[in-house]
């Protein structure tokens, strides 16, 4: 069994995430990162599928680039924000901090936010490491509008679905404002089809 500890202090990261070969994204920031893994075997998956440990991480001001979670991500949202008249750029941060822990190579995490002028994106989930499953509950604050998504499939073929409980009840709310009572009961009933509550 190998044990590395290792302490991070404004490592410049698109460096290390070429070194790395990580994939063909780029992320431009300085890293601060404190862990501790464990890990056994020779070939790269037997140390994937093994590792153990747990630790934080903290990136200052920078950019993700060609993520395609980050990027399936901005497809989805972006239209409905532009649509609440709010322009955000998904890939830029002001900051990106969090703990996790890795067990037998599946990486978690309960508090993974990204900071922005504009507000939030907070992340909770894990990603294998071994196959680059993903499995994310993914909860924007911008401004007075909140948007939740689950983010699953694969880092190479994320999949994003909105989360549709938030919206919907505003929508049942302004419905019962403007038709109260009887008047808006069969529209209510068609909403609650189409969103499966």
């Amino acid at each position: 069994m190998i044990r590395l500890t290792s302490r991070l202090t404004g490592v410049q990261t698109e460096p290390l995430v070429k070194g790395l070969e990580l994939g063909s994204w780029t992320l431009q920031s300085a890293l601060d990162k404190e862990s501790t893994v464990t890990f056994t075997g020779l070939s790269p998956a037997e140390i994937l599928g093994s590792a153990n440990g747990k630790g934080a991480l903290k990136l200052g001001q920078g950019r993700l680039l060609n993520y395609k979670p980050l990027d399936r991500l901005g497809e989805i949202v972006l239209p409905i924000l532009a649509a609440q008249g709010v322009q955000v750029r998904l890939n830029e941060f002001q900051q990106v901090s969090g703990t996790f822990t890795l067990d037998k190579g599946v990486l978690r995490t309960s508090d993974l936010t990204l900071t922005k002028a504009e507000g939030t994106l907070a992340a909770a989930g894990s990603l294998s490491l071994l196959d680059s499953a993903l499995n994310f509950d993914v909860t924007m604050k911008l401004g007075r509008i909140t948007l939740e998504a689950k983010v699953t499939g694969t880092t190479a073929k994320p999949v994003v679905i909105p989360k549709l409980g938030r919206i919907q009840q505003r929508i049942e709310h302004e419905l019962n404002k403007a038709l109260p009572g009887q008047q808006g009961k069969g529209l209510q009933d068609l909403l609650k089809n189409l969103f499966g509550r």
